[in-house]
């Protein structure tokens, strides 16, 4: 929406905003939710995705067993990881 509240309060409409983040904001937004990270995603999305969802797969490695379920083509928080997610998702998105 504009910036400007008496605009805003008289039914503007919203304002086109781009096509989203870098990579590194689209996983930190992805991982929050139950659904994780997904490669698929990451590579649609992104010309270098795959890269980059390998250099996320890598960092698991530096997280503690139990904050996260890992696979090839999928990323996600467990329970446990959620409740520390802020570290969890700083831990594998490191060196991006």
């Amino acid at each position: 929406y504009p910036a400007d509240l008496k605009t805003y309060l008289e039914g503007a409409s919203p304002v086109p905003d781009g096509p989203g983040g870098d990579f590194e904001e689209y996983a930190m937004l992805a991982l929050r939710l139950t659904e994780g990270l997904r490669r698929i995603s990451c590579t649609e999305r992104y010309s270098n995705g795959d890269l980059h969802y390998d250099k996320v797969l890598q960092n698991t490695k530096k997280c503690p067993p139990g904050l996260h379920r890992t696979d090839r083509d999928h990323i996600s928080l467990t329970k446990e990881g959620f409740a520390v997610s802020n570290a969890v998702i700083g831990t594998l998105l490191g060196g991006l």
